[in-house]
């Protein structure tokens, strides 16, 4: 498999979690809302966590062999890293300080994360991805390509368990 093939197999996984925080946010019973989106929030946010663990593994290895273009892409596809752990920043926070979810804080946060996400997602894929498969070696790629296929599994197998862990924690899911 790949090294792109694993990281679509991961953006899918993500865009999963994305799909069902939406739909929890859109429950009309104000407190299985909150349930809900507290338990998908916590799978999520660890996610969101080993997306960029991945990339940086991914991208760092040949940074010094890559085009100015390249560069570029990599520039911005980092920058919105950023941008996207300020995002979870204030999601943990959210969960953090507020003993019951605030709702009204929540949904506009969901929508800039998943627009956030839309965007990353898409630049990675058109932009970045093509340029940086001419960046590293057939040796190299051979051994990243069977990191990133790993990593991606154990990132699903991660998530099976944080949901495991999530409603054991919150009965009643």
């Amino acid at each position: 498999m790949s090294v792109f093939q694993s990281l679509s197999d991961e953006h899918r996984l993500i865009w999963g979690l994305i799909g069902r925080l939406e739909a929890c946010l859109q429950e009309p019973d104000g407190r299985v809302a909150r349930r809900d989106a507290r338990a998908v929030l916590l799978v999520l946010l660890r996610a969101l966590q080993g997306h960029g663990e991945l990339e940086n593994m991914i991208f760092e290895r040949a940074e010094g062999a890559a085009s100015s273009e390249a560069a570029r892409a990599l520039a911005e596809v980092e920058r919105q890293h950023e941008a996207l752990e300020a995002l979870r920043l204030e999601a943990v926070d959210l969960l953090e300080k507020a003993a019951d979810l605030d709702l009204a804080r929540l949904r506009p946060l969901a929508r800039r994360l998943a627009g956030a996400l839309r965007a990353h997602f898409s630049d990675e894929e058109r932009e970045l991805w093509p340029l940086w498969k001419n960046v590293e070696s057939r040796s190299m790629r051979r051994g990243l390509d069977r990191r990133a296929a790993e990593r991606v599994k154990d990132l699903k197998a991660e998530v099976r368990g944080w949901w495991t862990a999530v409603d054991e924690y919150l009965p009643g899911r």
